[in-house]
């Protein structure tokens, strides 16, 4: 069985816990929260239980190796949700620089995929996933009721137009707009 590692960069706030839980019923995956250090490529998680590793990461400073960029990475945003232990401040300013450094990594990853929380809630996000992690059967994500969105700032929601317009403009494997 090959064995490979993708990488869910995400953030704070995002309902990612949705897809990972979804993820994680399939017997060939396992999608895990190392908040581990990738700084050098032998940083990279295997696992021969698996055929294939994901590691949630939502924070900057836990992927700076630039000799991974090869890998296959999900990127998966949307507007922030309230998250307990963080200051309206913090966690906008966060978000934002969040945002910036994922558009970043994403336009120097081609062999990506992007998806938004509401893509997901479609069948042509979820068909994009299953295609790009190789499934062979549909995955059925568990939502929540429709979330509430806590933190309706201008400033966030600037933000978060700002950067799906630009990651809507990268060359990634994304829900076809036409």
């Amino acid at each position: 069985m090959k064995m490979k590692s993708v990488f869910l960069m995400t953030h704070l706030g995002s309902g990612a816990k949705y897809l990972t839980e979804s993820l994680n019923q399939i017997p060939t995956i396992s999608c895990i929260k190392t908040n581990k250090l990738y700084s050098h490529p032998t940083d990279l998680v295997l696992n021969k239980y698996f055929k294939t590793v994901i590691d949630t990461l939502e924070f900057n400073h836990l992927f700076t190796c630039k000799a991974l960029y090869s890998q296959p990475f999900i990127y998966f945003i949307n507007r922030l949700q309230d998250v307990e232990g963080y200051s309206h401040t913090s966690l906008l300013s966060y978000y934002l620089f969040r945002l910036r450094r994922l558009y970043e990594m994403a336009s120097q990853t081609p062999n990506s995929i992007f998806l938004t929380y509401d893509d997901l809630l479609t069948a042509d996000g979820q068909k994009l996933l299953v295609d790009f992690l190789e499934l062979k059967e549909p995955l059925e994500i568990k939502f929540s009721e429709s979330p509430e969105w806590t933190w309706h700032s201008e400033d966030l929601n600037k933000g978060y137009e700002k950067y799906l317009e630009k990651f809507r403009n990268l060359d990634l494997r994304q829900i076809n707009r036409a």
